[in-house]
């Protein structure tokens, strides 16, 4: 009987997140014995797998990929530096054709393709999975070459767990949400990755565009605060939906389970990748205090709010609009931490100033929405103030 062996990589590497990234991901949609013998192989790094449970395991990534291979969705950079460069790794290893790009439609179709003694060839691992690997841990390393299918797994993890990239100038900011490889964020990543991917409510925000919005063009957030900030008013408008994301996501924040993952932010603007910073998503205890009905719509409207700013056409009311908008995600984020009500106080009054700007600019659509965003948080922080 034909074998299929996934390596795992070395800890220090993000391609071993990214490799768990795409095993947990379906560890809800396979039989149980053989998410023990992945669980297993996890533990010793090496996962060795019958033909047909490896075809269980690409026919699952492929079902999923249906989900996460939409319009508009970031990949990974690929990068120049080392010799082999990254394209020419994936193109010897049949996961992008020759002198292609790298896409989530192309990876997905790899799955489906690529033959056993394909899976079994030897190959150098790319750039982009050894963000983690430099200077004192480059040289401690054990990655060096791996198999196909190793290198396979971890590109389609790598796609599933990049959330948003951040273009400023020149400056490329690649955001990713990875497993922290405990076994509660391998356990929960399904239902994680679920709230991105499974959104079928057209009223539901872009993770993509809310980063963007908030961290590049609203300007006054620091990035780090923006991430945050954004990835709560996404799931705000999760649990506004009220089915079955909406539950998953109780039972995520439930078990503290966004502290598992981490947040990772990796400068692709050069030749090869640096890593700027690795938290853990910590927006369960967040949302546990947040519980209450009016604090979950005052992040929709802050999210209408910066959105419909950005897009004023009167440049004066945009300034003021945008500046009242940054502050008051300073101060709510402020109150996340603190509990204390004046920094909202703050920010209503800023809000009166929009909303009386906006009443006198008649005729201008998105005026009017940002002034109808700015009544409508100002309503939700007057019912949270009591």
């Amino acid at each position: 009987m034909s074998s299929v062996v996934i390596e795992l990589f070395d800890e220090k590497s993000i391609g071993r997140n990214f490799q768990l990234a795409a095993l947990a991901s379906i560890m809800s949609e396979i039989p149980e014995e053989l998410k023990r013998r992945i669980l297993t192989g996890i533990a010793t790094n090496v996962i060795q797998l019958s033909s047909e449970e490896y075809a269980t395991i690409s026919n699952a990534l492929s079902s999923f990929l249906n989900d996460v291979c939409t319009e508009g969705k970031p990949v990974p950079k690929l990068y120049t530096a080392g010799s082999p460069k990254d394209k020419s790794i994936l193109a010897s290893a049949g996961i992008i054709g020759e002198g292609d790009k790298l896409t989530c439609q192309g990876v997905k179709n790899a799955l489906k393709t690529l033959p056993l003694d394909k899976l079994a060839t030897p190959v150098q691992v790319p750039m982009f999975l050894k963000t983690y690997v430099f200077s004192y841990y480059r040289h401690q390393s054990k990655i060096r070459n791996t198999r196909v299918s190793s290198l396979l797994i971890a590109t389609v993890g790598s796609i599933i767990s990049l959330i948003s990239v951040l273009r400023d100038g020149r400056r490329s900011t690649e955001i990713y949400l990875i497993p922290d490889t405990s076994p509660a964020s391998l356990e929960l990543s399904r239902k994680v990755y679920n709230l991105f991917y499974a959104v079928r409510d057209e009223k539901v925000s872009r993770i993509q565009g809310l980063i963007n919005n908030v961290a590049i063009e609203l300007g006054g957030v620091s990035v780090d605060q923006a991430i945050l900030l954004s990835l709560l008013m996404y799931v705000a408008q999760i649990k506004e939906l009220a089915n079955e994301l909406s539950a998953d996501l109780d039972t995520i924040v439930k078990a503290d389970g966004f502290e598992t993952f981490l947040l990772t932010r990796v400068d692709a603007s050069g030749n090869r990748p640096l890593l700027i910073s690795a938290t853990p998503a910590s927006i369960s205890w967040i949302l546990k205090r947040l519980g209450e009905k009016n604090s979950i719509k005052l992040l929709n409207t802050m999210s209408w709010l910066v959105s419909s700013s950005i897009k004023s056409e009167d440049s004066d009311f945009k300034n003021t609009a945008k500046s009242a908008s940054a502050k008051c995600l300073n101060s709510f984020y402020k109150y996340m931490e603190t509990g204390s009500l004046d920094t909202l106080v703050e920010c209503s009054r800023d809000l009166v100033v929009v909303a009386d700007r906006a009443g006198q600019l008649q005729g201008l659509k998105s005026v009017k929405s940002a002034g109808a965003a700015a009544r409508e948080t100002l309503y939700y922080i007057t019912r949270i103030l009591g």
